[in-house]
């Protein structure tokens, strides 16, 4: 299972207002963006199945992904 923040309007909205109470940056924290880690976990595993939350909403508007990977060739 690999979970991940969505990169969209709504979450880096909310991220960068977290942020700003932090001696942080956000651009140093989320740096890759959900499709980036889902394509470099499906090159060495095979997709099972994703999870959007919350559900209700559109995947790419939704706010985290849950991906359920697997090994090639196990089942």
């Amino acid at each position: 299972m690999v979970g991940v923040p969505v990169k969209n309007l709504m979450t880096d909205t909310m991220l960068r207002i977290s942020y700003l109470s932090l001696d942080a940056r956000l651009e140093d924290e989320h740096i890759s963006t959900h499709n980036e880690v889902i394509d470099t976990f499906s090159k060495k595993f095979l997709i099972e199945k994703v999870y959007s939350i919350p559900r209700f909403l559109p995947g790419q508007l939704c706010m985290y992904k849950s991906i359920r990977f697997r090994k090639p060739g196990k089942k």
